[in-house]
C-alpha cells in the first residue's frame, strides 16, 4: 500500500492564536472616530483624562466597598477569599495563603449577546427630553 503524500503542517504562531489586545492609546482612537462618526467633538488628551478618571472612580468606589453597576455594560463587586491551606509545588509541604480581596465582573445581558453573535450592540439613539 503506497502512503499517502500530505501538505506540511503550517506551524501555528501565537499571534495567529492570541486575540488583539486593546489598549487605552487603541481605545482612544476607537472613541474618537466613533465621536466623529456622531458628530461630537473629540479631542485625544480630553478622552484621555476621562478615561483616567473613570477608571479611578470606579477604584475608588470598590475600595470603599461599593458594587458599581453600569446599565447595559455590566458590573463590578468586591469578593473576600478566605485564607487557607495551599501546597508547596516543589516540595509538596503545606503552606498558608492569607485571606485576599478579588474584584469581580459580571457581564450585563446586551454585553453577552453581544459577544456571543460576535457582533457589536447597536447604539441606541434617544430622543431628546
Amino acid at each position: 500500500m503506497a502512503k499517502k503524500k500530505t501538505a506540511p503542517k503550517k506551524a501555528v504562531t501565537k499571534a495567529a492564536t492570541t486575540p488583539l489586545t486593546v489598549n487605552k492609546a487603541m481605545l482612544i482612537k476607537r472613541m474618537q472616530t466613533a465621536a466623529d462618526k456622531e458628530g461630537m467633538y473629540s479631542n485625544g488628551e480630553e478622552l484621555r483624562k476621562f478615561i483616567n478618571l473613570y477608571n479611578q472612580v470606579i477604584t475608588d468606589a470598590l475600595v470603599a466597598g461599593e458594587k458599581v453597576q453600569i446599565i447595559e455594560f455590566g458590573s463590578f463587586r468586591v469578593t473576600d477569599r478566605a485564607a487557607r491551606i495551599g501546597r508547596n509545588p516543589r516540595t509538596g509541604e503545606p503552606i498558608q495563603i492569607e485571606a485576599t480581596k478579588n474584584v469581580k465582573f459580571t457581564p450585563a445581558l446586551k454585553l453577552k449577546t453581544s459577544v456571543k453573535a460576535k457582533k457589536p450592540a447597536k447604539r441606541v439613539k434617544r430622543g431628546k427630553k
